[in-house]
């Protein structure tokens, strides 16, 4: 089963089908999807007519009526629906095409229903997504996978519309995080010495740096390159070997965090996206600075102003593909490489899935600072009572303190890389003035709730 946008119908991809009871979804944005969270498809009234295909099938065709009650497709009172085309054999007759129409309709009232069946379709190869996950990546680390849940799959409907099938409007129904080790303390110094510092120096301007809420040096942020590359070249290398392999195709790139806290450095995010060569490939990434004349990087101006030009060359052919730091660094400071992956299954039917790559120390707090989050975005309500003790804080303060708040989190995230790559970096302190909405100041035992530790430790008991 797949689940089309209007936009993207195309008839031809439902001739398929000979069970001539089984409806195809066609899915449209709206915001409906935003005031329920409950329902994938709001219930409209629908006009049925029929469209002949061919000699062996009809297809009967809902459209969603606007408010009006007209069937003005394109019109801006219109209310969000979705279509529904159910192919139906000629040979037919007249009951058995009313009891399609009775049927199908009664169906569309489930509001459940087409959530449960993508779900199913999910399940149905989720064993062998495992298997190709594990040949894969089996020898990098520690590795959870998952399929997205109901919930998960609603809310992104509802924040993210799309014209595409539900599988790529998704794009991470399947989930694989790979938890990265750190490196070893001693390594690391031994490195640091051997590039000509003091190890003790060098540790303590970065620990400066964090505190003070500033970039290191370009000879400090170097090292730190290189002692990424020593932590995640092997992924690198692996993912390069896999460019070709068509049960497991990147189709973008999100390498989210700064010059500190990013996973990969630009150079490795322009390996993979050669070694890839496709110029439909997206990539976010923090960019490098200019002028710096390893990255090959031009400014396109004649296209958005976010997107640069990064020119790729694989197998001897020159090409280009889009790049932008749009998103890159996160207000939070979020640090994690993820790629959209598309598989190839053995039934020849198409998956899309996500590949997160972290750290075992950065795991359990990224999972953690992703509560306030979803609290001030409205993912997390009220009504959700295992989030109330940290709920009224995040949900209550004020924005001046919640962007305080986001820096403190900025330079957490900071800290913890710089902690997986062998430096002594201390986690920092959630203190000063943090105020609710109507100007009262957040008592200092209520704001630690919000801290490093305590997040951990709140989250770990959900």
């Amino acid at each position: 089963m797949e689940i089309y946008s209007s936009k993207n119908l195309s008839l031809k991809n439902h001739c398929q089908y000979t069970n001539y009871v089984t409806p195809e979804i066609v899915m449209l944005k709206g915001d409906e999807f935003v005031k329920s969270a409950t329902v994938p498809i709001p219930v409209v009234n629908f006009k049925p007519y029929t469209i002949k295909r061919s000699k062996h099938y009809n297809f009967i065709k809902y459209v969603p009526q606007s408010i009006k009650g007209k069937d003005n497709y394109n019109s801006d009172n219109r209310i969000n629906a979705c279509h529904v085309i159910i192919p139906i054999k000629s040979s037919a007759t007249k009951k058995e095409t009313d009891d399609i129409y009775d049927n199908s309709y009664s169906q569309l009232k489930d509001t459940d229903f087409i959530v449960r069946l993508f779900i199913q379709e999910l399940e149905e190869h989720e064993k062998e997504f495992l298997t190709i996950t594990k040949k894969l990546f089996g020898d990098f680390g520690e590795i959870s996978t998952r399929i997205k849940s109901k919930k998960s799959i609603i809310s992104k409907l509802a924040k993210k519309p799309s014209e595409k099938s539900l599988q790529e409007a998704i794009a991470d129904a399947y989930g694989t995080r790979i938890k990265l080790n750190p490196i070893d303390n001693q390594i690391t110094k031994s490195f640091v010495e051997d590039c000509g510092y003091n190890y003790d120096e060098f540790n303590q301007e970065l620990q400066k740096c964090i505190d003070e809420k500033r970039i290191p040096s370009e000879n400090y942020i170097s090292l730190i390159e290189k002692l990424k590359i020593k932590q995640t070249q092997p992924i690198v290398n692996k993912l390069i070997e896999q460019s070709h392999n068509k049960n497991f195709q990147i189709t973008e790139i999100n390498n989210y965090g700064d010059e500190i806290s990013s996973y990969f450095t630009y150079d490795q995010v322009k390996e993979i996206a050669s070694a890839i060569g496709n110029p439909n490939l997206r990539i976010v990434t923090k960019l490098p600075k200019k002028g710096n004349i390893n990255t090959h990087i031009s400014l396109d101006e004649k296209k958005e102003k976010d997107l640069t030009t990064l020119k790729i060359k694989n197998k001897d052919i020159q090409t280009t593909v889009k790049v932008t730091d749009k998103g890159a660094v996160k207000d939070s400071g979020y640090a994690t490489s993820q790629m959209n992956i598309k598989y190839l299954f053995s039934d020849y039917k198409t998956g899309f899935g996500e590949l997160q790559i972290r750290s075992t120390l950065l795991d359990k707090f990224a999972d953690a600072e992703h509560i306030p989050y979803d609290i001030r975005k409205g993912k997390i309500t009220e009504d959700d009572k295992k989030y109330l003790p940290i709920y009224n804080l995040i949900n209550g303060m004020d924005q001046l303190s919640y962007d305080k708040y986001n820096q403190y989190l900025n330079k957490v995230y900071q800290s913890i890389r710089l902690q997986e790559l062998g430096f002594d970096i201390k986690i920092p302190e959630l203190k000063g003035e943090f105020k609710y909405k109507n100007g009262k100041i957040i008592k200092e035992n209520e704001l630690d709730k919000l801290s490093y530790k305590s997040l951990i430790d709140f989250h770990e008991k959900q």
